[in-house]
């Protein structure tokens, strides 16, 4: 073989620097939506310019409202001179006994989406940063590529979750005024904005893989191991 080519080799080195940088990130983008589906920041339900809303069922005036993928969480007044106050927080039923189903069944549907998509993409982001670490071990080009895939699809299951917590909550003020009463408003929370940045960064990292994952043989190799490790393994007997 040539010698190593040095143009070659800087393009090689700047090409690992660019997925370290990525996979770094994809590290911080685990934690972010890990905490994104463990917090209730999702959805915020408030009254009109914060003002609390009376709710005849609870006979309490709501102050605000928040929503996660797991629980939810109502804070309430007892009466408007707010002399005592109320932090109410409940899990989701995804699976409520049979009797207790009633007109939420489209609702509790996208609940249950939501929460299985959640956790699909969090194991494909795990299964990516796995891939993607072991791409500096070794070099061979279908393991770049096996962690763009995971990483379109884990971006695709945040995207799923992100549409369908969206369309949940448009479908609560639309039909469940004791969720969403009369006189308030509701909004994005934390978590929600945490989602998007996750799922920003799943694409980056789906783009730099996929465009690092080229074959280097031979000349356009920075070294005999290297042009050796991308060549086709032959399985025979």
């Amino acid at each position: 073989m040539e010698d190593p080519n040095p143009e070659v080799k800087k393009a090689v080195l700047f090409e690992r620097r660019i997925l370290m940088t990525v996979t770094v990130g994809q590290l911080v983008a685990l934690m972010l939506w890990i905490v994104a589906i463990s917090t209730n920041g999702w959805t915020e339900v408030r009254g009109v310019e914060d003002r609390e809303v009376f709710v005849p069922k609870t006979q309490r005036y709501l102050l605000y409202a928040t929503t996660g993928v797991w629980r939810s969480c109502r804070y309430a007044y007892a009466n408007k001179s707010k002399p005592v106050f109320y932090d109410q927080c409940t899990n989701i039923q995804l699976f409520p006994p049979e009797g207790s189903r009633t007109e939420t069944t489209g609702l509790l549907d996208q609940q249950r989406s939501v929460a299985a998509f959640a956790i699909i993409s969090t194991c494909i982001q795990v299964l990516g940063l796995v891939f993607s670490f072991y791409t500096f071990k070794l070099t061979r080009y279908m393991f770049k590529r096996l962690a763009a895939c995971c990483h379109l699809i884990a971006s695709g299951c945040t995207l799923t979750v992100i549409e369908v917590t969206t369309n949940a909550v448009e479908l609560e003020a639309r039909n469940f005024p004791t969720r969403h009463p009369k006189g308030t408003e509701w909004h994005y929370g934390y978590s929600y904005i945490i989602a998007w940045f996750t799922f920003v960064l799943l694409m980056v990292a789906t783009i730099a893989f996929a465009a690092c994952s080229r074959k280097r043989k031979k000349n356009k190799a920075p070294d005999e191991q290297f042009a050796l490790e991308e060549e086709p393994i032959i399985i025979g007997r």
